[in-house]
This record gives C-alpha cells, structure tokens and sequence, in this order.
C-alpha cells in the first residue's frame, strides 16, 4: 500500500451524504480448489449465496439506503470486481474458479480500497461505520514467502495493528481445506469453518447483520451479532 497522501487527490463527492454508510468489503476466493469436489461445487455456492445477499439488503428499507458492497476476487492475481457502491446499484457477477490463490495481494488491495473509500467519505460529510472486510478462502495464499515481496507474518502484523486503530473488522472464513493457522493468525476475532458450502446461510447472516448495524449510529461502537450458525471455530 501507499502511505502518500497523493492517492487520495481529486476525490468524487458521493450522492446523498446524509446518509450513513456502512461499506463492506468482500474478499472471494475464485482460485481451481473452488471448482466441483466432494463437497459439491462451492463456487457455484458461492454465487448463488452472493445473489441471496444481494437481495436480502436490498429487501431492508433501510440497509438498502446505508450499506456499500464492494468485491475483489482472488486467484492468480487480485482484481477489483465491484467499487464500493450502494446495495441497489451492486451486481455480483458469476465468478469461475481457476488458478492459484493472491490472497495477500487481495487482503492488501482491500485495506487500501477501504482507506480510499474513507476518504470520500470525509471529503463528503458523511458519517460512517467501521467498514467491514469480509474473507472467504478454501486455501493458503501463494503469494507470499520468497520473491513475492511480501510476507504473511508482515501482512498479518499491518491487519492486526490496523484493527486495533478501528480502521476496520476482519472477518474470516474458511471452507473445508482452507489453512486455518494462517487465517487464525490474520483475524484478531479468530477463523470460523464453513458448515460445508453452506453460502447462502452465510451470505443470509452477512446480510442481516449489517441491517442491524445500519440502524444504529455511527458513534455507538461496535453492534452485537448474533452468533453464526453456518460455522464453527476449526479444530
């Protein structure tokens, strides 16, 4: 990431900053592992999941009007699929599985959207909620490690710290073969395993927890949920 100020020049205005946003940021593992295997087919889950969400915020009057989606996948490489938008105006793709797992190019590219989404938000007026990242793998990043530039111990050490300043909550969640130590090690709330590919149970949770912050105010701190049932802490 970069730490100049630069990045942030010539920002948009967003539309209505009366309105509080609540910006969550989905991270999605589309590399080959997601393909059909004995669980069935958790990329085809996974789309059916994102769809379900999709409208499950936008059947919330108010959610609808508050919270901001936005989506990069991983495989070979990172990619921003969907810019932070409102939930009327998201359109999840159908993504297809293939290649290896950028998942610390992904995770590095998120904090910076995050931060660049901030920014526009200050520059607006608007107040908002601590964004969201929220992380679902069912493998080990291959991108770090001896001449990627980047470590997982140093990446891990920048989520940690910047959770602990509130510029975010990370979420991660790990389907059946996903390397839970790592993800253990990046979440500060600890990994949870998928219920088999049980998505759309997921993605339904997601969605009502973020109506339930949406209704709150910005300044009342963290909103409590309620307990996932489509996951377990990995053993």
């Amino acid at each position: 990431m970069t730490d100049t100020a630069s990045r942030f020049d010539n920002l948009p205005v967003i539309a209505n900053p009366q309105e509080h946003r609540c910006p969550c940021l989905l991270l999605l593992d589309t590399s080959s592992s997601m393909s059909a295997n004995e669980l069935g087919s958790p990329i085809d889950e996974l789309n059916r999941g994102l769809r379900i969400f999709t409208q499950s915020i936008n059947d919330d009057p108010l959610a609808r009007k508050r919270v901001e989606v936005a989506v990069i996948t991983f495989d070979s490489s990172a990619r921003l699929r969907s810019d932070f938008c409102l939930a009327p105006d998201f359109r999840p793709e159908n993504y297809q599985a293939s290649g290896s797992t950028a998942m610390g190019e992904a995770i590095e590219m998120g904090m910076d959207l995050i931060e660049r989404r901030k920014a526009i938000y200050r520059n607006s007026g608007a107040l908002f909620y601590r964004p969201w990242i929220f992380l679902l793998t069912d493998g080990a990043p291959t991108d770090v490690g001896a001449g990627s530039g980047r470590t997982w111990q140093s990446l891990t050490a920048s989520v940690r710290q910047a959770e602990a300043m509130k510029k975010f909550t990370l979420f991660a969640v790990g389907v059946k073969g996903a390397d839970f130590n790592a993800l253990n090690e990046l979440s500060a709330r600890g990994a949870l395993e998928l219920d088999g590919v049980n998505f759309r149970s997921l993605f339904q949770w997601l969605s009502s927890s973020l109506g339930s912050v949406s209704q709150s105010h910005p300044d009342d701190g963290e909103v409590p949920l309620v307990p996932p049932t489509w996951g377990r802490v990995p053993t």
